[in-house]
């Protein structure tokens, strides 16, 4: 039910914003034969609002629909009421520490596996996409972009990821560490990245 919520948020969303980015800019994103021209300031209007509004649906609403649908206590449902114990830095930090050649090691892979072709038309859209979320000429632009490109991703897919899919993996199969595996899988698959 949990990944229901979350494909339906991103569906409902996900057009959402492009309907709102066509209102607030004349455009017609998503229509057919529409190209996006990633150096017009228009065009780079638009595609902030869809990915605001993506990024607002598609994790941060899913969680929260979720935690409603299961517990009217949205604090208790994530467990907002628990203080961080700090004996879990170090071990936060080692595991930080270790990410990095991992993370290296899994682009050497994907290099292996698929060719350069493949991989730059994969990625010429995201790589525009990204251009114009971390272009910024002014403080409040880049304000913007701090909150849409880090601050709602990352709370909502924690939220999402961690404190939705990790409690059902648990709790269907009362095994916490086949839990942690299967959030922590669907999270590496949603992130797949061919560019490193």
């Amino acid at each position: 039910m949990a990944i229901l919520v979350c494909l339906s948020c991103w569906m409902v969303f996900g057009s959402l914003g492009a309907q709102v980015a066509n209102w607030v800019t004349g455009l017609e994103i998503g229509t057919e034969g529409f190209e996006i021209d990633y150096g017009d300031p228009l065009h780079q209007k638009a595609v902030r609002i869809q990915v605001l509004i993506a990024n607002l649906g598609g994790f941060l609403v899913a969680a929260i629909t979720f935690a409603r649908l299961c517990t009217l206590s949205f604090k208790n449902y994530f467990r907002f009421n628990g203080k961080l114990k700090g004996k879990f830095l170090p071990v936060i930090l080692i595991l930080l520490v270790i990410s990095f050649p991992v993370g290296f090691l899994m682009d050497w892979l994907n290099q292996l596996l698929l060719s350069q072709e493949y991989l730059e038309s994969v990625n010429s859209d995201t790589e525009e996409v990204k251009n114009i979320m971390i272009s910024a000429s002014t403080f409040p632009d880049f304000a913007y972009n701090i909150l849409v490109s880090a601050l709602i991703p990352a709370v909502g897919e924690e939220l999402f990821f961690r404190g939705v899919l990790l409690r059902v993996a648990y709790q269907g199969t009362r095994r916490i560490h086949v839990g942690v595996f299967m959030s922590a899988l669907l999270f590496a698959i949603f992130h797949f990245q061919f560019d490193g």
